[in-house]
């Protein structure tokens, strides 16, 4: 199946008053596609290496040659939150609210247009949309109830510029919230703010977490709560992608536990500074904008004739059980997992997908447990759906001249590889080492390279998402760009730690807010951007 990115526009409401006059035609404000913090300021991309050869994969026209890799540029933590910034945008700009300034409408889109994902099967997700403009002179603003499954996520947007060359985000306010109501045990609030000072751009995002499930906490390793917890983002841009950002991460419960980091940056190089929990500098580092390493994510996989493998292992979907709870399902050809921890004859004949599709499931009668268990091949059989086998590469070589190593291993060293698969959207089982302290991908495969499975057919592989991660360069290269100057810029606020704290202390006192879970964090976090007019929020 094709790769799309497919946008149906519903008409709701479409009807207006007829006057005598000619209204003015109020047109729609354009919004930016996407974001990044620090751009690739690389001439072109380095070439991770392909094989060069005839063969019918590679002729005009074939899968895989229309195929087209997308790389990223990440920077440590930095890139954390901005992935977020960039998805919100994203999505934002596929609403066609420019082209639809005054209407309630629903809007359908494959979100896998927006973020890493690689897969080949469109993910569609509904989003119920209004949106008013009352003139040419003023701003644009939109609802929109983003529904998957029985999730959803409500977004309020204010576009009062559209991007130009020199701005090429516009300004505009966004503030996101969790609308489930049911619990998942993981809720996402927040809000972004991008402002221009003349042809620069601030860009500003707070984003909180509640992923606790039954009230569990602190499963990470970092000071603050990994499971609760605000991700700030306060960063000011030239014209020229220089200047700098603070990023930190604050634990809700306690405030006084977090993470801080600043960056500065010019056209050539970014410098970073890692600060602890007791704002004591752990670590510096200077990086290069021109000159990256690269680890190639994911693959995708092909016949030797260059059509994509299109193939569905499993399914993932909601189910109720037999005391009206809302539960969670994955389905495999061979094995099933069901958050309720119905077995035999109580497990769910029917789910529905993220998307909103009814499957109906039938499971094979010979298999005791959740699973295989008579070895006959099939567990779940799906109405509509063909669930295959992952391809699997149990063993085998290759050559050392189709593999690019990351690490020290000689580049005459061919590729062992041990149990490899294929699920359809993602290549498994690729090894990772540690270099300089950092968990990387041991090698890249090149694009073109023939791999055989376990029932002895050949495959094609090709690069689809590629990480580019800045090199560390000599200190001295960053000799000007201080964190000093990131806490002096005037558009980059150092009061942040300190307002968190002040309303996270007003949040978590049941006494001053005595409100259930979901409002009480809706209500922190418009508290924490509900900040001095001397601060660009």
């Amino acid at each position: 199946m094709k790769k799309i990115l497919f946008i149906f526009i519903l008409f709701l409401v479409g009807c207006g008053s007829k006057s005598s006059t000619t209204p003015e035609t109020v047109v729609g404000l354009s919004t930016p596609a996407g974001a990044d913090l620090i751009s690739d300021n690389s001439s072109s991309s380095a070439n991770l290496g392909a094989l060069n050869y005839y063969a019918a994969f590679n002729d005009a026209g074939t899968d895989y040659t229309k195929d087209t890799a997308r790389s990223y540029l990440y920077v440590d933590k930095a890139s954390d939150a901005m992935e977020i910034v960039d998805i919100i945008l994203c999505i934002i700009n596929k609403t066609a609210q420019s082209q639809i300034p005054n209407d309630k409408y629903l809007a359908v889109l494959n979100s896998n247009s927006c973020g890493n994902s690689n897969s080949n099967t469109p993910f569609i997700v509904n989003m119920t949309m209004e949106t008013t403009r009352a003139s040419n002179s003023q701003p644009q603003n939109s609802k929109i109830m983003y529904t998957y499954g029985d999730s959803s996520i409500r977004i309020d947007s204010v576009v009062n510029k559209e991007p130009t060359t020199t701005n090429p985000y516009g300004e505009l306010t966004v503030s996101f919230s969790d609308a489930t109501t049911t619990n998942d045990g993981t809720y996402e609030d927040g809000s972004l703010k991008i402002s221009q000072n003349g042809a620069n751009t601030n860009l500003e995002f707070i984003y909180q977490q509640d992923s606790r499930i039954n009230g569990n906490t602190d499963w990470g390793s970092t000071p603050y709560d990994d499971e609760y917890y605000y991700d700030y983002l306060d960063s000011y841009i030239s014209s020229d992608g220089s200047v700098g950002a603070k990023v930190g991460y604050v634990d809700i419960i306690d405030a006084s536990k977090k993470l801080t980091y600043k960056l500065n940056w010019n056209a050539t190089h970014i410098a970073q500074y890692d600060y602890d929990t007791n704002d004591a500098l752990t670590a510096s580092s200077c990086k290069s904008r021109t000159s990256f390493s690269e680890q190639v994510t994911n693959y995708n996989l092909y016949d030797t004739d260059g059509e994509r493998i299109d193939i569905t292992t499993s399914v993932y979907g909601f189910y109720t059980d037999s005391s009206n709870v809302t539960q969670r399902a994955y389905i495999s050809k061979r094995y099933g997992w069901f958050s309720g921890g119905e077995t035999g004859s109580s497990r769910p004949t029917t789910i529905t997908t993220r998307d909103g599709t009814q499957l109906s499931i039938s499971y094979d009668s010979g298999d005791s447990g959740n699973y295989d268990s008579d070895n006959d091949g099939t567990f779940a059989t799906i109405t509509g759906v063909t669930l295959s086998d992952p391809i699997r590469f149990n063993s085998g070589t290759i050559a050392a001249n189709n593999v690019v190593y990351n690490d020290s291993t000689s580049s005459s060293t061919p590729y062992n590889y041990q149990w490899l698969s294929f699920t359809g959207n993602y290549f498994y089982g690729g090894p990772w080492v540690t270099v300089n302290g950092k968990y990387i991908r041991k090698l890249n495969i090149k694009d073109g390279t023939q791999i055989t499975d376990n029932l002895g057919v050949n495959y094609i592989l090709k690069q689809m998402s590629i990480q580019k991660t800045p090199l560390a360069v000599a200190s001295s290269n960053c000799s000007t760009l201080t964190a000093n100057a990131v806490d002096n810029e005037s558009n980059i606020t150092s009061s942040d730690l300190l307002l968190i704290k002040m309303c996270i202390k007003l949040c978590i006192n049941e006494n001053l807010n005595p409100l259930p879970k979901r409002e009480k964090s809706h209500m922190c976090i418009k508290c924490v951007l509900r900040k001095p007019t001397t601060y660009a929020f």
